[in-house]
């Protein structure tokens, strides 16, 4: 009788909703641990149980690069949440009623979920930094302003998730520079098999059909794109930049694609 009332089916459709969010959330720290240690063990050093169970950032130097507490940060994390939280919710409800009142294909729907996706990223981070401010470190912010990269190279080395993207520069592209191509193209491999197991896997884990492989192809993509974006653009600033962007957006569906959107509610 309950189970089938209009509030207990929308409590489970909501439930269904946020199963993504915490099932990328768990697989995310779980495949973190490991790759913890490998940083730590390059670096020589040890680390307490927060950084290992709890730190969303995976590098080691990054968790060195962050800052001690102290009570004048608490304001600038909670507005940083305000800030996000309202612009989320903003972009998530004009996505959803564009959705629901026409329909877009699903190549469609992937580009429309560009936009709410990254602003969704910046609160949630920005919550993430502000709940785990007593844990002793102020952490840096998950991007740096990547819709003004410079170029595409800048864009995933310098402006995109630097929780991830910071262990993958030091632990992976650091040790193959002295053939540059061949660790760049390592980086995103590595990233694309990473985006595989803490998105696609807890999606099909949840029931879902495989649809493995295509956030990979996205990451291939990219890494070729960045090897051939010195030759195309050089010194031309603007060219550069509208570059990046041609790259970055062009195949976002290969990575937007039905398990992305079903992790965060999209």
């Amino acid at each position: 009788m309950f189970a089938d009332s209009p509030s207990m089916v929308a409590l489970y459709e909501y439930l269904g909703i946020a199963l993504g969010l915490v099932g990328f959330m768990a697989v995310y720290l779980l495949v973190g641990l490991p790759l913890k240690f490998a940083g730590a063990r390059r670096l020589g050093k040890s680390y307490g149980a927060v950084f290992y169970l709890s730190a969303p950032c995976y590098s080691p130097t990054t968790w060195d690069r962050s800052p001690g507490f102290s009570p004048e940060r608490i304001w600038p994390a909670v507005r940083a949440v305000l800030f996000w939280g309202v612009h989320c919710a903003l972009a998530y409800s004009v996505y959803w009623y564009v959705v629901k009142n026409f329909a877009p294909s699903p190549l469609q729907r992937s580009y429309l979920a560009l936009l709410p996706f990254y602003v969704f990223s910046e609160t949630f981070a920005a919550f993430l930094r502000l709940v785990f401010l007593p844990a002793g470190r102020v952490l840096c912010p998950v991007h740096a302003r990547p819709l003004l990269a410079p170029s595409l190279a800048k864009f995933w080395g310098r402006c995109w998730n630097r929780w991830v993207s910071d262990w993958l520069r030091h632990l992976i592209f650091a040790p193959l520079l002295r053939t540059p191509y061949r660790a760049a193209m390592a980086v995103f491999v590595v990233s694309g098999l990473w985006h595989e197991i803490v998105l696609e896997l807890p999606h099909y884990l949840a029931g879902h059909q495989p649809a493995f492989g295509s956030m990979t192809l996205f990451f291939l993509v990219q890494g070729l794109a960045l090897l051939i974006e010195p030759k195309f653009v050089r010194r031309q600033p603007l060219l550069r930049r509208l570059y990046a962007w041609v790259a970055v957006v062009g195949p976002s569906p290969l990575l937007f694609n039905e398990a992305f959107l079903w992790t965060f509610m999209l």
